[in-house]
């Protein structure tokens, strides 16, 4: 094997353990040798002049899986946004509806209130009494004279 190719094949089984921590050492350098097999391949096969076009079967599931993601945000984008401006229109009826609905029952109330205020009676409370000023004087509950 070439210097560069052992380089590479190091490189890519030292990538595939960080990342997969479970795999052995073994099982790292077969996968990392497909790999670098796989290219070489692929550059044998395209001419220096062309680029190589690799789609692999993970890379179109990959695109096919992120397309349909795709599309499942936009439509539920769309409900919010259908969602939003409802909740908006419902906002603007209620405050359209709500002052007139909260004037009657406001004025039906302060009508009841005063109904009430003007039935009851004020009955004396046998502590304060009835009195009037001029029942009593004020020398008779505050003494003036010596001590």
């Amino acid at each position: 094997m070439d210097v560069d190719k052992l380089r590479k094949i190091n490189n890519l089984c030292m990538e595939i353990r960080k990342h997969n921590k479970n795999i052995g050492t073994d099982e790292a350098f077969r996968q990392a040798e497909a790999i670098v097999k796989e290219e070489s391949v692929h550059t044998i096969i395209t001419s220096p002049g062309e680029a190589p076009k690799t789609i692999n079967s993970f890379d179109n599931e990959y695109t096919i899986q992120l397309e349909r993601q795709n599309r499942r945000l936009t439509e539920e984008l769309e409900n919010l946004r259908t969602q939003v401006s409802s909740l908006k229109q419902q906002v603007v009826e209620v405050k359209r509806s709500a002052p007139i609905m909260i004037q009657q029952p406001v004025e039906q109330a302060q009508g009841e209130q005063q109904a009430m205020l003007k039935t009851q009676t004020q009955e004396p409370h046998p502590r304060q009494g009835n009195w009037k000023p001029s029942d009593v004087s004020i020398e008779k509950i505050f003494y003036f004279g010596n001590k």
